[in-house]
């Protein structure tokens, strides 16, 4: 039953992409409106799996990667609630449940009901480590699609030739400023993930295993963003540079999954 109610969620969240789709183009209220109701029943069935398997296995759904995958879906699709209630444009869902849609799909048909016996999820800073870790994704991933949409609209301006995005969407500097955000936010959350995990390997291996293909990419990202927030603040970075680092950081994120996925090098499956 697990697995059915995985890809009734899938569909759910299908739908609300395809609804905020239609949306951006047609304006239609109609559309919205499914979309927003999609996006709630979504979400509530989302946190009713989410809680069953913890309470199922009395852990943390958090142990794989497409565990970690199914709560990436999750925090992408909260925070869009967020931001639509601060910034007031349906437009932007069109652009981030596809994403949604594609990390709950590979989570649905990679996701296996299976109790990892480990001494590592029994520490309480594993939970610390893995929800801060993967929220911080979520922000960076945000900050890809922020990120794009700005260098569209930069491009636009440019040009001096504008199409349905530029009513759409919001103001470059908007974009902008929720991009800086968003990569605040992301680092900050990354820093928690990492200082959580560089202490369980301590206590657990007695070293910091950076040359594990996921920690060694985790670790580049943060030098990336690092870097990013020096020049922006410092340098004064513009938003259209930003938005290239954003670009950046998106995928290396999509590596890290990779890697997890088609490797048995990683000191741990999420």
């Amino acid at each position: 039953m697990f697995f059915w109610l995985n890809f009734l969620l899938t569909a759910q969240y299908l739908l609300t992409a395809v609804q905020y789709i239609i949306f951006f183009f047609t304006s239609a209220e109609r559309s919205s409106t499914v979309a927003r109701w999609a996006l709630f029943s979504g979400i509530g069935l989302h946190v009713a799996l989410l809680i069953w398997e913890g309470v199922r296995v009395h852990r943390m759904p958090l142990t794989t990667v497409f565990e970690a995958m199914s709560v990436l879906s999750f925090a992408l699709a909260l925070g869009y609630l967020i931001i639509e209630f601060r910034i007031h444009k349906k437009a932007l869902g069109s652009f981030v449940f596809p994403i949604v849609f594609i990390f709950q799909l590979i989570s649905s048909i990679g996701y296996r009901m299976n109790v990892l016996d480990s001494s590592i999820i029994r520490m309480p800073v594993f939970g610390i480590h893995t929800i801060s870790s993967v929220s911080g994704y979520a922000f960076f991933i945000y900050s890809m699609i922020l990120g794009i949409l700005y260098l569209h609209l930069f491009s636009e301006l440019k040009r001096k030739k504008f199409d349905i995005a530029f009513d759409r969407l919001p103001p470059l500097e908007v974009l902008d400023r929720l991009n800086s955000i968003c990569v605040l936010i992301g680092f900050v959350l990354l820093s928690i993930g990492i200082a959580g995990g560089t202490y369980m390997a301590i206590v657990i291996w007695r070293t910091f295993p950076l040359f594990d293909p996921k920690i060694f990419l985790s670790v580049v990202l943060w030098i990336i963003f690092l870097a990013s927030i020096i020049l922006r603040y410092v340098v004064k970075w513009s938003g259209r540079k930003m938005s290239y680092i954003s670009l950046v950081g998106f995928f290396l994120i999509v590596l890290i999954f990779l890697v997890e996925i088609l490797t048995q090098f990683s000191v741990h499956r999420f």
